[in-house]
């Protein structure tokens, strides 16, 4: 009987030894490292990014204002077409890029353009920026002579003018998307819109611009946010 109750006690004391082990072996593993700043600073970069560039560009030509205002008309669009994806302006892509996207070093065709992208050094410098899709745009406004006629004159009694005239006017733009995780798949867009500045003139001559500018840079807007959107991978991004 005693030797019976001794065995019992040993038993028990063992599986209590078998508890202490079990709760410090378990108190000893060592959860898993936060991520460091460098690791979240990767995370960021690694989001979904949209590059816009105007290219071919030269700020020492006249339409270098008006691809400033396209690229800021594109950018407004994009962010309210997309929002899951961050814009970078044109001036951020050049810089990313420099020297290669200045007016002596820039390519001059989509050929040109695509064999810069498969560089090892540039593709590195768009994915540290988390830039997964890059858009080269370009275009200009058309505008016709003025038709019509506004005559003005003068006189002891005062002076003034008295007419009407108009003219046509069109801005076209078009654009290349490159999707960088498919470079050799460039989609293209397209967009134009048209229409008819006025100049009524009773005692002063007043211009009425036909705002083509944003009807065209709004189509053009739709036309590559429809593209980004049929890509698979992007409808499941939030």
């Amino acid at each position: 009987m005693g030797k019976s109750t001794g065995h019992e006690r040993s038993k028990t004391v063992n599986i209590e030894r078998a508890i202490i082990v079990l709760f410090l072996t378990g108190s000893l593993v060592v959860p898993p490292p936060a991520a460091t700043s460098a690791e979240k600073d990767t995370e960021i970069q690694a989001a979904q990014n949209i590059g816009l560039l105007w290219w071919p560009a030269d700020p020492a030509q006249s339409m270098y204002s008006f691809s400033k205002d396209i690229d800021r008309c594109l950018t407004q669009h994009l962010l309210k077409a997309v929002p899951q994806f961050t814009l970078l302006r044109h001036e951020t892509v050049q810089d990313m890029l420099y020297p290669l996207m200045e007016p002596g070093t820039q390519p001059e065709n989509e050929h040109d353009f695509a064999a810069l992208l498969r560089r090892e050094d540039v593709r590195l410098r768009l994915a540290d920026k988390g830039v997964r899709f890059l858009v080269a745009f370009s275009g200009s406004t058309r505008s016709e002579d003025w038709q019509g006629g506004i005559f003005c004159g003068g006189g002891y009694g005062g002076g003034g003018c008295l007419g009407f005239s108009w003219a046509d006017k069109e801005t076209a733009l078009d654009a290349v998307l490159w999707d960088l995780a498919d470079i050799d798949s460039p989609e293209l867009a397209q967009a134009s819109e048209s229409g008819t500045s006025i100049m009524p003139a009773f005692l002063l001559p007043i211009p009425i611009p036909a705002s083509t500018q944003a009807g065209a840079c709004r189509e053009l807007g739709q036309r590559i946010s429809t593209i980004i959107k049929e890509k698979p991978d992007v409808q499941n991004i939030n």
